[in-house]
């Protein structure tokens, strides 16, 4: 082999290794995506836990306001209503 042709040779694998390590970090589908994706991912993850909060209170409160307790009480705050036998005193 001559020499021009192994300096070809070489630099060629130069600029072949430079190119794959600039696409393997910075390529469209290169680490610094991977690492933002996989941050997502966790914020991802942290929100369906508090969300899976907001349902459990959401459907306690659900179960809470079909009780007879909670409807009386709706029905005697917010509808003004009352018993047969009852007297109804407004504070003025």
């Amino acid at each position: 082999m001559t020499l021009f042709f192994k300096r070809l040779v070489l630099s060629v694998l130069l600029i072949e290794s430079i190119l794959f390590c600039v696409l393997y970090y910075f390529g469209p589908n290169g680490m610094h995506i991977l690492s933002s994706l996989r941050a997502q991912k966790v914020d991802i993850l942290t929100d369906i836990d508090s969300l899976k909060g907001d349902i459990a209170q959401i459907k306690q409160e659900l179960e809470y306001s079909q009780s007879a307790f909670y409807k009386e009480k709706m029905a005697r705050e917010r509808l003004q209503m009352k018993k047969n036998n009852e007297i109804v005193l407004f504070k003025t």
